[in-house]
């Protein structure tokens, strides 16, 4: 959450919008502490790693489609590595 909001306000300021709107839209209550969340920043690390993760998680759930699995075993594999809590409120979510 923190960079993005970062990142919103570097675009909200690249797209023209006035820094006391974006100020009051991210709840600042001094300008300067909005100015600094406007400024450039390197996320090329943050961004690797997230790339990397998300990627390892599509191309897992893509091999399996592709290999032909049932439903079944293609949930399986989407459950695999999440934690019981996370499980339990898929299973709830299903049950609505």
């Amino acid at each position: 959450m923190h960079i993005s909001r970062h990142s919103f306000a570097h675009i909200a300021q690249e797209s023209g919008a006035e820094s006391s709107a974006i100020k009051n839209i991210l709840g600042h209550s001094n300008l300067a502490t909005t100015e600094r969340y406007m400024g450039s920043f390197d996320t090329s690390k943050t961004d690797e790693t997230l790339r990397n993760v998300f990627s390892k998680k599509q191309s897992s759930a893509t091999a399996t489609k592709e290999s032909g699995a049932t439903k079944e075993e293609q949930a399986i594999e989407l459950l695999k590595g999440m934690t019981p809590e996370q499980i339990m409120a898929v299973i709830s979510a299903i049950n609505k």
